[in-house]
């Protein structure tokens, strides 16, 4: 509970959220799935980032553009999205909330949260997404850049869109996790030369000898046997990506 919220903001440009953002002692509203339960009692103002804009999903130049606003909802049943890549996007999406979630979740939120699971990163870093960030002017960065120090590139800034490039090629998508339902312990995508591995460590990283290195152990899964499943989902997302059937 925002036992100590004050103060209720509604920006109309993303520098003037950023501005609001940076005075301190403020949280961000978008979809409010991070926001609910938060038990922050040094939160005395929110910054609703509903009058932005950043509700969009348009394909255009060889690439997607995402806005940072739009629900997991929208984005997972987007045209656009469902024949991107084989659909790879929209399946990670699904898997990693369930409909009530997806339908008030928002992308810019679920990259920046902590409770987004590790399905969509690491497809978008597969897939070689880009992110672009109000600093509070326009940043864009590659994805696996902005995985590498998240907090870093989000102090005193906010996510805008990410971008990511169209292609009809074949794309692979594995993981495991307790029950089919259940978000992924650890996941593997690929995408022509590129595979990205999540749920080994703090974020999803490219290539298997990294992630293997960044392994870790909590209330999930050990270490063990995290490096000891993902290099068959490795091969799982590859098998996939080339159109082959695995038994």
């Amino acid at each position: 509970m925002l036992v100590n919220l004050r103060a209720y903001h509604r920006p109309r440009t993303p520098a003037e959220a950023v501005a609001l953002l940076r005075e301190g002692r403020t949280a961000l509203l978008g979809g409010g799935t991070e926001l609910f339960g938060l038990d922050d009692d040094t939160v005395e103002s929110v910054i609703d980032l509903a009058p932005l804009g950043l509700d969009f999903i348009l394909a255009h130049g060889g690439e997607v553009r995402i806005g940072a606003m739009t629900t997991l909802k929208r984005l997972a049943e987007a045209p656009e999205v469902a024949t991107l890549a084989g659909g790879i996007l929209a399946r990670a999406i699904c898997q990693a909330a369930p409909a009530t979630i997806r339908a008030a979740a928002t992308v810019g939120g679920t990259l920046a949260g902590n409770k987004g699971g590790e399905e969509i990163p690491t497809v978008l870093l597969a897939l070689g997404a880009r992110v672009t960030l109000a600093a509070p002017e326009p940043i864009k960065m590659p994805f696996e850049l902005f995985l590498s120090a998240k907090a870093d590139h989000l102090a005193g800034a906010l996510i805008t869109e990410v971008t990511v490039p169209c292609t009809d090629q074949r794309a692979g998508f594995a993981f495991v996790s307790r029950t089919p339902a259940d978000r992924a312990i650890v996941c593997a995508a690929a995408a022509g030369a590129r595979v990205a591995v999540g749920g080994m460590g703090p974020h999803p990283v490219l290539g298997w000898s990294d992630a293997a290195t960044q392994a870790i152990s909590d209330h999930r899964a050990s270490a063990e046997y995290r490096r000891w499943v993902a290099p068959a989902l490795v091969r799982r997302a590859l098998a996939e990506a080339r159109g082959e059937v695995l038994a």
